[in-house]
């Protein structure tokens, strides 16, 4: 954190899933490649360019915007954001470009990243292919968006787990499961409590029996 000058909790980071396997993307991919659906592999099917891009980029743009509505500042401040992404052209482009967000008079703000190349790897498909060492940046980013005052994410469960780290207690999810930049502000990172006494979450009327005390979840209320 020091070698890109973040300070703990006196900065925001913004996670993009941007190989998550979504319809949009799917479809996006299949058309690049000029094949099916069925035919894809998204994790070594995505090409950060034309439409993909686009996407991609609208996706980011979105989810910067959630964080400035998460972190609200003077207009003459200017927000420190660290960026991370399963996709490093992803994160070339805005550390190239920079973020433009409304409403501020510094125009382009710079983000903080990793410097990373190659392939970015995930514990789910390549833990065992590769030594501990290849999955340090994965863990980096972990403890950089942990050490922030706030994580604005979308899909998938890395930047969840970042924001879990930071307490909950300043978090926005910008992209919801059908793939597409959603609005902010929403409730998607609200914490719902149920009540595992109410007679109606046990499966019996005590704890115990056949199933040793194990909850059913039918019938219980959606909080969503």
């Amino acid at each position: 954190m020091r070698i890109l000058g973040l300070k703990e909790k006196e900065y925001t980071s913004v996670h993009v899933r941007s190989h998550y396997p979504t319809t949009i993307i799917g479809n996006i991919a299949a058309r690049q490649l000029n094949i099916s659906f069925r035919e894809l592999d998204i994790e070594k099917s995505i090409r950060f360019e034309g439409r993909m891009k686009d996407h991609l980029i609208a996706v980011t743009n979105n989810a910067f915007y959630c964080d400035s509505i998460l972190n609200p500042l003077p207009a003459n401040t200017t927000p420190t954001i660290y960026i991370c992404s399963d996709d490093n052209e992803l994160v070339n482009h805005f550390v190239t470009h920079g973020v433009h967000i409304s409403g501020r008079q510094t125009p382009i703000i710079p983000v903080a990243h990793q410097n990373k190349t190659g392939k970015l790897l995930h514990l789910e498909k390549d833990a065992d292919d590769h030594a501990h060492l290849h999955f340090f940046p994965l863990i980096e980013d972990l403890l950089i968006m942990g050490g922030g005052k706030c994580v604005t994410h979308g899909i998938g469960s890395f930047g969840a787990f970042g924001a879990g780290l930071t307490g909950n207690e300043c978090r926005a999810v910008h992209r919801p499961y059908n793939g597409r930049p959603g609005e902010c502000p929403n409730n998607r990172a609200d914490r719902w409590a149920v009540n595992i006494t109410l007679n109606h979450v046990l499966l019996e009327e005590q704890i115990g029996g056949e199933r040793e005390g194990k909850l059913d979840f039918e019938g219980i209320p959606s909080p969503w």
